[in-house]
């Protein structure tokens, strides 16, 4: 099967038809940014801080700049994600950055931080700026176990920091930042990755954060394995479910509605993707318009239709068994 060549229509809800069960959007409705591919920290489950190959780097801003101006020709963007692998905050640009989509109307723009390098001065800027949702990592069982697994981290400075951000959203009334999170990961046991139990916040937090139980959303989850993780002597990876999924996947809305660009410009498949293993284009050398429509990425989703993964593809939590992060016993 030949995937046609999409172009991109000033109507943003048409969409082409690929098979009766894969349709590409006609224009990516999300826009992932790495406007920062270089990180403070050094967490032990993030390829950013363990991988030994790519090293990353800050987004020029002739390149955000590009970036900016091939959404414009569309303008059929629902949400703009100011994150990909690295800690965004290191971008001296951001704000600027979150103010040109603002002005664009993008209804939805949000961001992911380690917490580590905010300043007041920047809370202000962060409630009055229009982004509309940030989400804080905070990792682990305790404080300690935090600051273990998130290398570099002083859990309550950055308990200080989200606290502060709280109370200057309460007096900002027409803040636009409606959601700020807390993702929380956890090592877990054997016996609780195989349990169907949902994943309990740390009390830690639940008692830390009490004053703004109805202000905060809390997201907890097991440590899955990502690209460049090494076990190790201290951990070991347990996959589960044992048996591959019974219906096989043909189908990944990462390659039909959401575009990734890195922080030089490379577009890449998915958040996955953190190491830039599958290069699609790049926006510097050719138009959004010219990569979503390529020969690459249309053989990326048609081997994702057809089943023949790419090895990136193939290694993807979304079509392996989970594969856990456990501590060796």
């Amino acid at each position: 099967m030949c995937l046609r060549v999409l172009r991109l229509p000033k109507d943003k809800n048409k969409t082409f038809e690929l098979s009766p069960d894969f349709s590409v959007s006609s224009l990516p409705r999300v826009i992932r940014i790495e406007v920062s591919g270089l990180c403070n920290l050094r967490c032990i489950h993030c390829p950013t801080g363990v991988q030994k190959g790519d090293k990353g780097g800050i987004m020029s801003w002739d390149v955000f700049d590009r970036i900016v101006d091939e959404i414009k020709k569309y303008m059929g963007v629902d949400v703009v994600v100011l994150y990909h692998g690295g800690e965004s905050f290191l971008n001296k640009n951001i704000f600027k950055m979150i103010s040109f989509f603002k002005e664009m109307e993008i209804p939805r723009i949000q961001t992911n931080t380690n917490g580590c390098i905010i300043t007041d001065d920047m809370l202000e800027k962060i409630v009055n700026s229009g982004l509309t949702r940030i989400e804080f990592s905070i990792d682990g069982l305790s404080p300690e176990e935090n600051n273990e697994i998130r290398r570099g981290c002083d859990y309550h400075k950055v308990a200080s920091t989200i606290k502060k951000l709280l109370r200057l959203r309460r007096k900002e009334k027409y803040s636009a930042l409606k959601d700020i999170h807390i993702v929380n990961v956890q090592i877990p046991s054997e016996e609780q990755v195989r349990s169907t139990e949902e994943v309990a916040i740390p009390k830690y937090l639940l008692d830390d954060f009490s004053e703004f139980k109805e202000e905060i959303t809390f997201k907890s989850s097991y440590m899955i394995k990502w690209p460049a993780f090494d076990c190790s002597d201290q951990y070991k990876i347990i996959q589960f479910p044992i048996s591959p999924r019974s219906e096989p996947l043909n189908y990944c809305d990462h390659v039909t509605e959401l575009i990734t660009f890195r922080w030089n410009g490379d577009v890449v498949p998915c958040c996955y993707d953190i190491a830039g293993q599958y290069v699609i284009g790049n926006i510097m050398e050719h138009s959004l318009e010219e990569i979503w429509n390529n020969k690459r990425y249309k053989a990326l989703r048609e081997s994702i239709h057809l089943g023949k993964f790419i090895p990136l593809c193939a290694n993807c939590n979304n079509i392996q068994p989970l594969g856990y992060v456990v501590k060796r016993r």
